[in-house]
Formats: structure tokens, sequence, C-alpha cells
């Protein structure tokens, strides 16, 4: 009688065989070496590239993102904030799963209503307002410019900065404005593209550009210092969000009304994807969002689960298990594979798939991106964009964050981090991701230290990704993967060269 397993090992068998060519009989299964994402680095090549001139872009279906990196789906990680932020910088948030789709839908459409960089709730100030009353402001919030406004209606600007508040405690603000006549304003209804074109190349004076309607309501700010590292990722002139859902019946209903809203990424989200609940709902979901909207599909590590996916028609799988940060699968239940190995194996999958006109899916590592050299790696090693949530919780935006879910220690705040089958996790039963029966975790919760606005430090990490392309003369993703399938790319560091590359001082 034929083994259960004996059809699916013919066909991946043979990619095994084409992958390495030194298969041969042996009476003893001999493990095959795998490698991690932080064992494995990039030689340096001959470049004449500047990192400046190295694009992040990546297309996921009918999606283009301007940074290949989306959010994990985890409670910790993103809500409407985060994903906001990740929006105006090119990235995507993938909202959290919670047990309540009419939350999603509420935040989804949050974020899909957002205007980038636009301060919609500046603190204000009445014409009549005292000079004092702005001095306040100045000093408590350090807003040096004050819309002043009467009911709704914009009357100026107090440029705070220039006012020496020993002489003019007790004047009033509307004495000391500049009114709105006199100053450049823009429509709500404005594009943002616009705005940015605007703000970037026509600035003469001002830093600031007001928001009003025709009867001169006022909406909000915009000031010029927000734009510069800003490069928002659009689908159908609304920013690029994604949602998560699982194999149920019922959350393809609530993925119908995030379509109608506009979202722009659906996620069906698995500890094991590679299975018949998951296949299924990947083809029922291809079928329902028909181009209107990327599908992502995961998490697999083996290549039978990225041959399984693709033949679904989604377009771009989640490859991952046990490699991330909190993640104790493989030390719980003994599987797993390193990373790297992982998304090379995948990609040679891909690229033959791509060779023989048939669906090959992106390749989106999920698991250990835990900062700029992880990410370089991975897309080296074939992947098409990253997930991660350990890199991106210590944001003030982070869900994190906004549930105060922090500890202070010496050397300052820290915020949670926690798997989603961490035995808390399990206990506050999450994101409807696990049955009642879930009882053992598969995952850590610990504390990870607060960065602060995510604008501040992850354009400085892309910074260095974008100089670890140039370094391989990579000028986009395509060429990095071209560089990262040549056979000398890539060498591992043993223990000692660990050590090496760890820095080695006292802070």
């Amino acid at each position: 009688m034929a083994s259960k397993y004996e059809e699916h090992f013919r066909e991946v068998d043979a990619y095994y065989g084409l992958m390495y060519d030194d298969e041969s009989k042996r009476g003893i299964n001999i493990p095959r070496p795998g490698f991690t994402l932080d064992e494995v680095r990039l030689q340096e090549f001959y470049s004449n590239l500047h990192p400046r001139q190295v694009s992040l872009e990546t297309k996921i279906g009918p999606i283009k993102l301007n940074v290949a990196l989306m959010s994990a789906v985890m409670d910790t990680v993103c809500g409407p904030d985060l994903a906001k932020k990740m929006f105006e910088i090119g990235m995507v948030g993938v909202l959290d799963r919670t047990e309540d789709f009419e939350i999603q839908l509420n935040w989804l459409d949050d974020v899909l209503t957002h205007k980038p960089c636009l301060v919609s709730s500046p603190k204000c100030l009445s014409p009549d307002a005292s000079i004092e009353k702005a001095e306040d402001i100045y000093k408590m919030h350090n807003f040096s410019t004050i819309p002043i406004v009467n009911n709704g209606i914009l009357k100026g600007i107090l440029f705070a900065g220039a006012i020496i508040w020993d002489k003019h405690r007790n004047e009033k603000v509307m004495n000391w404005m500049r009114p709105l006549k006199e100053l450049t304003k823009i429509h709500p209804s404005t594009p943002f593209s616009e705005v940015k074109e605007y703000m970037l190349n026509h600035r003469k004076n001002d830093s600031v550009l007001p928001v009003v309607d025709d009867d001169g309501k006022f909406f909000g700010m915009y000031f010029t210092k927000d734009f510069i590292n800003v490069n928002p990722a659009t689908h159908n002139d609304k920013p690029v969000v994604g949602i998560a859902i699982g194999e149920k019946e019922e959350e393809l209903e609530f993925a119908k009304q995030a379509l109608k809203l506009g979202v722009s990424i659906i996620v069906v989200d698995s500890s094991h994807a590679d299975c018949s609940e998951i296949i299924n709902q990947c083809k029922k979901l291809v079928k329902l969002v028909d181009g209107q909207a990327a599908v992502i599909a995961g998490n697999y590590a083996n290549i039978k689960g990225y041959l399984d996916l693709a033949r679904t028609g989604v377009d771009a799988v989640k490859l991952g298990i046990g490699s991330g940060a909190i993640c104790t699968t493989t030390q719980g239940t003994g599987i797993g594979k390193p990373m790297f190995t992982a998304i090379q194996e995948s990609d040679f999958v891909r690229r033959d798939r791509q060779s023989k006109n048939k669906h090959a899916p992106v390749i989106i590592a999920d698991g250990g991106i835990n900062g700029s050299g992880q990410m370089l790696i991975a897309l080296a090693a074939g992947a098409g964009a990253c997930m991660a949530g350990k890199w991106l919780v210590p944001a003030d935006e982070s869900l994190s964050s906004k549930k105060n879910w922090t500890r202070d220690y010496p050397d300052g705040p820290y915020v949670k981090y926690r798997g989603m089958a961490s035995k808390e996790a399990i206990d506050d039963r999450r994101a409807k991701r696990y049955d009642i029966g879930k009882t053992a975790p598969e995952g850590k919760s610990g504390y990870v230290k607060a960065r602060g606005p995510i604008k501040k430090w992850i354009i400085k990490d892309f910074e260095l990704v974008r100089g670890g392309f140039a370094h391989v003369w990579a000028k986009n993703i395509s060429e990095l993967h071209e560089y990262g399938q040549w056979k000398h790319a890539f060498y591992k560091f043993s223990n000692t060269g660990q050590n090496q590359i760890n820095t080695r001082i006292r802070e």
C-alpha cells in the first residue's frame, strides 16, 4: 500500500534534486544544514552607487509599496495609528485581528480616510485670547505656530516664536496674528501629490500651509518639516493598509465589507497554512477579491507549502515557522527551518515556476526580521518583501504603546511584545486564531526598548538597508536578487566570526 506521503514527496524531491547536486541514496537520513539570517552575510562588490539612488519598492499583485516592509499580524504591533505612519513612509500596516469585526472595520475606515502629514487637531486660540495663553502653548507643547480660530473659521495664524513675551502678555492674539488674507492656503480636496509638490518646491516664506474650505472652515495645517521623508503608498487614491482573516466562512463576509471600504491587502493568516482549510479559504478569497486588492497567505516553511499556496492564485505567501523573536514553536514542537535557507529554497521554486509561465507568488519573509541587516539578507536571499513585529513594536504608535503596555527600566521605557501563541495571548483568546482547546504555548511575552515616534528612527534604519544595497551595486530588489543568486554572494559566519561583527566595547 502506497504511503500517504509518496505523491507529495515525488514532487518535492524533484525540486530538491535540482537544488542540491549532492543528493544520493543513503541508508539513513543525514540532516541537511540550514542557515539563519543572523549567521549569513553578503560580501561587498564593486559599486559606484549611492544609497540615495536605491529603491526599496516592491509589487504585490495590484499593490505597489515604496518600502518592502509590512507589519506582522500581532496584537502588540499594528493598529490604526501605526498603520497611518507606515503608509506615509511607504510601507504597509496590517491591522491586528481583533475578536470584533466592527472594531477592525472602524480602524480600517480611520486609516483609509487619513490625509498624510495633515495636523488635523493643532492647539488653537480664539482671536480674543491673550498672548499669555499663546505663551503657555509655546512653553508647554513647544508649538510656535498657533491657528487663531473662531467658531471653526480660521482667522489667521500666530507665529509665536517672534513674540517678546514679557512685553505683550496682556495683548490679544488677533493683534499679532497674520490674517488669513495674507496666508497661502489650500482646499481640503487638493490631492496629496499636489500638496507635497507645493510644500517641498514652492514654499518661499512660511513653513506652514493651512487647509480651509470655501467658507473658511479650518481643517488643519501642513508643515514642511513633515514632508522630508514622506513617500505614501496608495491604491485607488487611498492609503495602502491591510487586514487579516482566518479560515472561517464568516470572515469572508468581513473581507467583503473591507473591500467595499477600499482595503488594499487581505492576509489569510495561520500558523500552518499548508492545510486544506487555509487552501480552500485562499481559493474563495482570490475569487472574491478578483484583483481589487492583494491576497497574501501564510505561514509555511516547506516548498510544498509554496507550491500548494501558489496554485490557489494568491499574490504573495508568508514564509516562516519557528523563526520569530518570541516564537517557541521550534523548541516546543521540534518543527522549523532556518529562515535564510527557507527563503532560498522557496525562491528556487518561485523562479522555476516563473520561467515556465506559471503563477509564482511573491515571497514575504516573516520571522526574524529584527532590523536592517536581517531585511537586507532576506531580500538578497529571494524575498520580495519582509514582515516585522519586534522591529516595529518599539514605535510610539504601536498597539503596545497605545495600550500603555509599558515598563520602566533603568535605561528607559520598554514596551510589551508577545507572541500570538504565548500563554498570555492564549489566555486572552485574542484574534480568533486559536480554538478553545489550545492551551500549550508556542511563544513568549517580553519587553523591547521603546524608540519613540516611528518616523524619527525607521528612516535611519532604511538608510542602512539602502547602504547594504549600494555595497553590492544593487539599485533595486530585482538587482539584489540577481546578486544573491551569484554562487559567491554569501558567507556563513562562524561563532568567532559572529563575535567579530558584534560591538566589543562597553557603552
